[in-house]
């Protein structure tokens, strides 16, 4: 029985990995600062196998008392998203970057065999061709870079540890950290309760995956031969759903056909990737579960339902979670 440390457990993707790792019999020990609360735990809070430290990244007395006979990393604390990024530069720096730095530092020290990183397809920034985990990365906002920064904090460890690096692509879906800061969700969210979806660009290309499905690949990554896994980089994602923005407003349309999808001359994200996940599938035999338009489905439900009183509260945005925090 493995003890997994899942760092950021308490967020989006987190609390979909502390439920998986928990149902499959590891012991699950989270490091979350709370900054989006701990409601998306209390799920767990009765099971023997689980336990929250309530700490910070940034503080070495907490991550040593988190790492301390630890089998694995699951490393997803952060500041999450250019917005959120960019408005604290020095914050971002020192999370993504310097903590990243020293989390793995303190990892080797006290023995821990795996490291999983989460990192992001947004590495690859614009192009035309589509991009594969050996294509020359090109960030054109400082998410990226700090993804970028923090990948390259890794490979210095990969003598030490068993290193793995996942990019994601961009997440979608339902979570007990419910985000609307996220293109499928934020769009979807606005149709439902303005019955208009909004497209900015539209000719963007964009990879999409469900929330759960990139927890279950950060799982069976977890539990790999190690042969399969070290020192290697993964997209992760399927390659089914790579789509433009103005694809994706047609699936919303799909689900909700009375919606009206308008087309904006004006890009608000340059952003605009395609992405193989080829190496995912024929690896790991990894393919997402979840299509997009189940996704879309189940966002809408959580706002039509009222279980979300509002997708514009702060609390679903990372950017106004930070503003609200450093006022």
């Amino acid at each position: 029985m493995d003890t997994v440390l899942v760092t950021g457990g308490a967020g989006y993707i987190g609390s979909h990995v502390v439920g998986i790792l928990l149902n499959s019999g590891n012991i699950v020990r989270v490091l979350d600062n709370g900054m989006f609360g701990f409601q998306s735990l209390h799920p767990f809070g009765d099971n023997d196998h689980f336990e929250l430290i309530k700490g910070d990244l940034r503080n070495i007395s907490d991550i040593k008392r988190a790492v301390k006979g630890v089998h694995s990393i699951i490393h997803l604390g952060g500041i999450v998203g250019n917005p959120a990024c960019s408005f604290d530069k020095l914050t971002c720096e020192d999370v993504n970057v310097t903590a990243t730095l020293r989390l793995t530092e303190l990892a080797a020290a006290a023995g821990v065999q795996r490291f999983i990183f989460a990192s992001s397809c947004s590495v690859y920034g614009y192009g035309e061709q589509v991009f594969t985990e050996k294509s020359p990365l090109n960030p054109v906002d400082y998410y990226a870079e700090s993804k970028i920064r923090g990948e390259e904090v890794l490979h210095d460890f990969m003598r030490d540890l068993t290193v793995t690096i996942c990019r994601f692509a961009t997440v979608f879906g339902a979570s007990r950290r419910m985000r609307f800061d996220l293109a499928v969700n934020g769009m979807t969210a606005s149709a439902v309760v303005e019955g208009i979806c909004n497209v900015h660009g539209g000719s963007q290309w964009r990879p999409f995956i469900h929330s759960h499905d990139v927890a279950t690949a950060l799982c069976q990554i977890q539990r790999e031969n190690k042969s399969s896994v070290a020192s290697e980089i993964f997209n992760v994602g399927d390659d089914r759903q790579n789509m433009t923005l103005g694809m994706l407003g047609e699936k919303i349309r799909q689900a909700m056909p009375a919606v009206q999808v308008n087309i904006h001359d004006s890009m608000t994200d340059q952003r605009s990737y395609q992405v193989s996940f080829r190496k995912i599938h024929e690896r790991l035999n990894f393919s997402g579960t979840i299509p997009l338009i189940k996704g879309i489905k189940e966002v809408s439900m959580l706002i039509e339902s009222h279980i979300i009183p509002s997708y514009l509260l702060g609390i679903y945005s990372n950017l106004k979670t930070m503003e609200k925090q450093t006022a």
